[in-house]
């Protein structure tokens, strides 16, 4: 997935400047969707303001992504329903351990989000 992007300088740094698409506003999954402008810092390099750089994210990046966005709140939801369902409960009750599981799977997003970062697996590469 690559975007292309002006340099810009934003408090005395040189940014890649990203506008968002008419598809990622309608998207709605992150924050980027809300913003009309996002800044990507640039690697050290011959940079100008105004030069124009690909910013690009690999498709399997962007895929593990979206599998660890989903799929782990997903995966808390269906425990919570399958531990209520083990335990018997009545369908009320194994509804609100499935919203429990879910809660518990975002939770454990949250949790992992700043390690995902540091990996840097997820991050924008500048060309």
């Amino acid at each position: 997935m690559d975007t292309i992007a002006k340099v810009v300088r934003v408090n005395g740094q040189l940014m890649g400047e990203v506008l968002r698409s008419e598809a990622c506003a309608k998207c709605g999954a992150c924050s980027h969707g809300l913003e009309e402008k996002r800044y990507y810092p640039l690697p050290e390099g011959e940079w100008h303001e105004g030069d124009q750089v690909t910013i690009s994210l690999p498709d399997t990046s962007a895929f593990a992504a979206s599998v660890l966005a989903y799929g782990i709140p997903l995966a808390g939801l269906l425990m919570g329903l399958l531990i209520g369902a083990l335990l018997g409960l009545a369908d009320l009750w194994q509804g609100a351990a499935a919203l429990a599981g879910l809660a518990l799977g975002w939770l454990a997003l949250k949790l992992l989000e700043p390690r995902l970062k540091r990996s840097g697996r997820f991050c924008p590469k500048v060309r």
